[in-house]
Order: C-alpha cells, then structure tokens, then sequence
C-alpha cells in the first residue's frame, strides 16, 4: 500500500487520464515484477484465537507501519503513508504507529498486547504512561499532540 502511494506521487499527470510518466511507469513495472516473483499471498490463513498478541510498529518521513502478530503469526500488516509536504517528529509519528497498532489489535480481540518499536523515547513514553509511575515530561512544539496521543493511548489499553 505505501508502495502504490509512493509511486501515485511520483505521477506527473494532475487528471485521470493524463499520462503518469516515464518514472512511475517505471516503478510500477518493478512492483509488478516482484509481486510476479515473490507473490505475498502464502502462509498460515487461519489466524490462532487468543487474546495475546504482539504489535510491532516503525515509522519514517514516507509512512507508518504495523504489523499484528499473534502466537508469532503474522495476522495484519499495515502501512499508512505520511502527507507529501506535512512535518511530523520521528518520535510523533512513531508514537502515532504505536496507536495505530493499539486500534488493529483490538479489532483483532487482543487484551494482552506487547508493542514493539525501535525508539527508545517512544518506548519509555508508553512504560511511563501505562505503569503511571510519574508524568511524562516532553518539550517542544509537539508536546501538546504527545500527551494527547498517550492519553488516548492509555484509554484505548485500559478499556481492553
């Protein structure tokens, strides 16, 4: 899905049937080929019913990315691409992942859920929130948006 996104913006055309251009084309014959080769669709198709599972999630300038893992099966990978011309922290927009990752395991029926994520800030926001051992001490421009995004975090973890 990030990847049909990334290649949309690389389109020179502004109307449905301009011609996209020499670059997406391009791209768009790689993705095919790939998918050709290394078709996605394959491993287990029933998902194990438990109540436990495991998010793992990342975040980049391009997209947001979670993938819902239960009994180490992989059941759901996501990927949200970030706006061309908007500005998110690295840490906000893996934070914003984190919640993504909440929301798909709950529709998944997770009560149990452990979240992977390679920033070690966004990792001690959310222990510090869900352990409510103290307040969460951030500054900056986005230091309303992380509280927010935690509070609504630690909601979303208590009602499951």
């Amino acid at each position: 899905m990030a990847a049909c996104s990334y290649v949309k913006r690389q389109a020179e055309g502004r109307r449905w049937d301009d011609y996209t251009g020499e670059k997406a084309c391009r791209m768009l014959r790689e993705m095919l080929d790939q998918v050709h080769r290394d078709h996605p669709v394959k491993g287990k198709w029933r998902a194990p019913m438990t109540t436990k599972g495991v998010i793992l999630v990342d975040a980049s300038d391009l997209a947001l990315r979670v993938q819902v893992e239960i009994d180490g099966v992989p059941v759901e990978d996501a990927a949200w691409q970030q706006k061309c011309d908007g500005y998110s922290h690295i840490n906000v927009a893996e934070l914003e992942a984190a919640l993504k990752g909440v929301n798909l395991g709950a529709k998944w029926g997770l009560k149990d859920i452990t979240i992977f994520t390679d920033s070690a800030t966004v990792c001690g926001w959310i222990k510090t929130t869900l352990s409510e051992e103290r307040r969460v001490k951030t500054k900056g421009a986005a230091e309303l948006l992380v509280k927010r995004r935690l509070g609504t975090l630690k909601n979303q973890m208590d009602e499951l």
